[in-house]
C-alpha cells in the first residue's frame, strides 16, 4: 500500500505577471543571440573589403598628412566627417581612422597641443572639445568631439 501525498498545498501557481517577465527575458535573449549570429555572419561575409576600406583610409591619411600641418589634418577631418550624414558610423569610423594617420605624418606646430587635456581629465576633455569645435565652426556638434579625441590621442602620444 503506498502512500498518496497532495503535492497542490506545498507548490504555488506561477503568477502570470512572472510568466510574461520570463517570456519577456527569453525574447530578449533569443534576440541578442540572433544579432550576435548575423553580425557574426556578416563580418565573415564582408571582412576582406572592410580590411581593403581600412588600409585604403590609412595610405590616405598618411599621404594627405605629409608635408601638411596637422591643423590642417583636423579641418579635413571635420569637412570628410560632414559628408557622412546622421546615420553614418561606418563613414565616421573612416574619417577617425584618416584623421589619425593624418596627424602621425604631418608636422605637429608646436602650439598644437597646448592647453589640450589628456583624456582621463573627462570634464577638462568635454569643455576644451565643445570649446574647439566651436573655434572651428562647428558648435554643439557630436561628431566633432568625437574626432577631436584623436587630437588628444595624438598629444598624449607626443608628450
Amino acid at each position: 500500500m503506498r502512500l498518496q501525498i497532495d503535492r497542490s498545498a506545498y507548490t504555488l501557481p506561477m503568477p502570470t505577471w512572472l510568466k510574461i517577465l520570463l517570456a519577456i527575458l527569453l525574447l530578449g535573449i533569443l534576440l541578442v543571440a540572433g544579432a550576435i549570429f548575423l553580425g557574426y555572419r556578416w563580418f565573415r561575409a564582408h571582412g576582406g573589403e572592410l580590411r581593403e576600406g581600412a588600409e585604403k583610409v590609412v595610405a590616405e591619411g598618411k599621404e594627405f598628412g605629409a608635408g601638411r600641418d596637422a591643423n590642417v589634418c583636423v579641418d579635413e577631418a571635420l569637412k570628410r566627417g560632414d559628408k557622412c550624414g546622421f546615420a553614418g558610423m561606418m563613414c565616421e569610423v573612416k574619417v577617425k581612422l584618416f584623421l589619425d594617420n593624418c596627424i602621425q605624418a604631418a608636422s605637429v606646430p608646436a602650439d598644437f597641443c597646448k592647453g589640450v587635456p589628456k583624456q582621463t581629465n573627462v570634464v577638462g576633455s568635454v569643455k576644451w572639445q565643445l570649446e574647439e569645435c566651436a573655434r572651428r565652426g562647428h558648435p554643439n556638434e557630436q561628431r566633432c568631439t568625437r574626432m577631436l579625441q584623436s587630437v588628444q590621442q595624438a598629444c598624449a602620444r607626443l608628450e
